[in-house]
């Protein structure tokens, strides 16, 4: 019984643990802009990358890709202590 009351108090901790970061840009592919959306809050910095590294695009905002010609782009998005890529398609 004690095990039990112990495995009930560690539940709850280990269900509060931070989720991973999440990034997604829509529409991938897209024809214009696309839209930066992230599991956390607060301000993002997006830098956009072709496929030869070269950056192409630095916005302080959630909306990249507007002047991009066709191809294919990394997207490396930080936020906080938080970063993750995501590879976008312009058409």
């Amino acid at each position: 019984n004690v095990g039990a009351t112990c495995g009930g108090r560690i539940a709850p901790e280990a269900a509060t643990a931070t989720e991973a970061f999440k990034v997604v840009a829509y529409p991938n592919p897209s024809s214009s802009e696309f839209t930066i959306e992230t599991s956390a809050k607060g301000a993002i910095n997006a830098k956009v990358y072709d496929m030869q590294g070269r950056l192409v695009e630095n916005a302080n905002s959630t909306q990249v890709g507007s002047s991009l010609a066709p191809g294919v782009y990394n997207v490396i998005v930080s936020q906080g202590a938080n970063t993750k890529s995501v590879r976008v398609i312009k058409k």
